[in-house]
């Protein structure tokens, strides 16, 4: 199904405020199992009709999980930024940049297109002296004459140090182009419909679920494995989806060399 651009916001809108009414509607089950007159003094009220009644029962559950959801949406946006701040200085499985030759951002054709698209502000172009590299340039140095010894090992050590900084401003920029290119992913995925209908059911589903593991507590219905089961079910599902998006943006970076390198020849901004 094509949806035009004009369409996508308020496609994502309408979903996500229909789906308002399901934690919306959780929290007024789990606050009638505690008050059991609610809903039943609502319906003897003998001046309005059934639909009206019905009607305003469901605008009700709107409005109250439409405060939730918001309530649950922007204190994720909140965290959003710490959380990823802190996951970015995770030490994934990926090494550091000086402990091993191979890495995507060493990689000939990634760096030549950068330096196309850079021009003169791009890094110099030095290849990294490893540790193993630099033993065995310092063991051939103390063979050496003695007078030669001490100027040979101090270039040596300035060529590693300098080569070092020089492959962390590469990996700064690939980390840099591997963020962006994982952004445009995020952003060319939401041309399908299945992810303007997740987006709206995400966070009322979140809500709800907050809601029903926070009532069991203090609510003794909320406390029902049927109940529980599902909303730590979705708690976790949550969880661990952001997990997985933290690692892809984070600790693979591999996954994006050559979307990078068609990136920088595209010539995009």
């Amino acid at each position: 199904m094509d949806i035009s651009g004009n369409f996508k916001i308020p496609l994502e809108r309408i979903v996500y405020f229909i789906a308002s009414v399901i934690p919306g509607a959780v929290a007024i089950l789990i606050y009638q199992s505690v008050n059991k007159t609610t809903i039943q003094w609502l319906f003897n009220i003998g001046f309005w009709g059934y639909r009206t009644k019905l009607g305003l029962l469901i605008f009700a559950a709107f409005v109250i999980g439409h405060t939730m959801t918001n309530l649950v949406r922007a204190v994720i946006d909140d965290l959003a930024p710490i959380l990823a701040e802190w996951v970015a200085r995770i030490p994934w499985p990926t090494k550091a940049s000086f402990e091993h030759e191979a890495a995507p951002w060493r990689s000939t054709e990634w760096r030549t297109a950068v330096k196309e698209r850079l021009g003169p502000s791009a890094p110099q172009d030095l290849k990294l002296m490893t540790l193993e590299m630099m033993r065995k340039a310092s063991s051939f140095a103390t063979s050496l004459p003695p007078d030669q010894q001490a100027s040979e090992l101090s270039r040596i050590m300035q060529e590693r140090t300098s080569s070092a900084l020089n492959d962390m401003e590469w990996f700064n920029l690939y980390s840099h182009y591997h963020f962006q290119v994982t952004q445009l992913h995020e952003h060319a995925s939401r041309d399908e419909i299945t992810i303007f209908i997740r987006d709206g059911f995400t966070y009322n589903f979140l809500a709800a679920a907050l809601y029903v593991l926070a009532s069991a507590f203090v609510v003794p219905l909320a406390r029902q494995w049927w109940c529980l089961l599902p909303a730590t079910a979705w708690l976790l599902g949550f969880a661990f989806y952001m997990i997985a998006a933290a690692r892809r943006a984070f600790a693979n970076k591999w996954s994006t060399l050559h979307d990078q390198i068609s990136y920088l020849s595209s010539g995009q901004i």
